[in-house]
């Protein structure tokens, strides 16, 4: 049987952490000679990117803003998540998803 991957994910909203325990959870890979792919959401590759940035910058709907995520995340999945599962590593991932109270969009 070959053993899988992991797949390891961060989540919280704005200020809660995130970054931090992803930089010790990167840490205590790397001491172990574990390799790992880096990404977030939304974001990831270089489309997701711009995606991200729409997001952050543009005021729109919520129900806008949902689907601008899930457009971001549909590129994370293809163009990096899917394309990693063959090798078997660590993968983590980086996601926030801002509330609507946090964010003051309607």
């Amino acid at each position: 049987m070959t053993k899988g991957g992991k797949f390891i994910t961060v989540e919280g909203v704005d200020g809660a952490g995130k970054s931090t325990q992803f930089e010790v959870i990167a840490n205590a890979l790397k001491e172990r000679g574990i390799d790992f792919v880096r990404t977030r959401e939304p974001g990831g590759p270089q489309s997701a990117e711009k995606i991200r940035e729409l997001l952050l910058n543009e005021p729109m709907t919520a129900k806008c803003e949902l689907l601008v995520m899930f457009a971001a995340r549909q590129e994370n999945l293809t163009k990096i998540i899917r394309s990693l599962r063959p090798l078997h590593g660590c993968f983590r991932c980086l996601s926030g998803l801002r509330p609507r109270s946090k964010s003051g969009r309607n």
